[in-house]
């Protein structure tokens, strides 16, 4: 999850205040430690940049100048599963506290002021919620699990769980494969589109239709690896005219 380890795919983190000088002291305090930020002092702003790249943690402050966060929350939920959220409010109330506890997807409701260290060690403490990362197997090979899956670092192999008894299934990846398998177990459950696929999977920033094009021929072969019949996918689904989900 962090830049210094360049086979692990880096977190990234959305900073949602109206106030720019909060926003900006906790984005460097994330960007200090290797996470990748984007800022938004707006609703609007924080959901077109959610609509163009999947996050695994958002920092939300409750009351924006065109929505507030009990809105965002609602209209985001259903859409992306997997988002956690750290609620930062200067107006702490009932309603809003009941509010965010009843979100799945809220993981903490902090009072401002509150210090950034508070939010990055927070933010930390989501993302090891959110993926588990193993670094403790004999051999010492680094691990990403998201059931039924299992992608070794390192040796580029992905195990899939059985639910038959006979044992888990493994089979080798390519580089390009690895690191678009990689995103698709960060982002489970989220519907993902070309773009961001060939962005954060192969390293291109392409126009939607161009990548669309490019990661075709990437995801079939990818299923004739994962799927018992990739004519017919259980795991890497097509959602049509948006991109494609690993439903888990």
């Amino acid at each position: 999850m962090r830049k210094d380890d360049s086979s692990i795919p880096v977190a990234r983190i959305l900073v949602v205040d109206d106030d720019a000088s909060v926003r900006q002291a906790i984005a460097r305090s994330l960007e200090l430690s290797q996470y990748e930020v984007d800022q938004a002092g707006s609703a609007q702003e924080a959901l077109a940049l959610l609509k163009a790249t999947p996050y695994e943690v958002m920092i939300l402050d409750m009351w924006l100048p065109d929505k507030d966060g009990t809105e965002i929350m609602a209209e985001i939920e259903p859409l992306y599963p997997n988002l956690k959220i750290i609620i930062l409010t200067g107006e702490g109330t009932m309603d809003s506290a009941i509010a965010a506890v009843k979100c799945d997807a809220v993981v903490e409701y902090l009072l401002k002021p509150t210090s950034v260290k508070k939010v990055s060690a927070l933010v930390t403490q989501a993302l090891n919620e959110h993926v588990k990362v193993d670094s403790e197997l004999a051999d010492g090979t680094q691990v990403l699990r998201v059931p039924p899956f299992t992608l070794r670092y390192g040796t580029r192999q992905v195990i899939i769980a059985t639910e038959n008894g006979r044992g888990p299934l493994t089979f080798q990846l390519t580089p390009s494969q690895f690191t678009i398998f990689a995103y698709f177990l960060r982002h489970a459950n989220t519907v993902l589109s070309c773009r961001s696929l060939v962005r954060h999977g192969l390293g291109y920033d392409l126009p939607e239709t161009e990548a669309q094009r490019i990661i075709r021929p990437h995801i079939c072969r990818l299923r004739k690896k994962v799927e018992q019949d990739p004519n017919c996918p259980r795991w890497i689904v097509t959602v049509p005219n948006r991109g494609y989900v690993l439903d888990v």
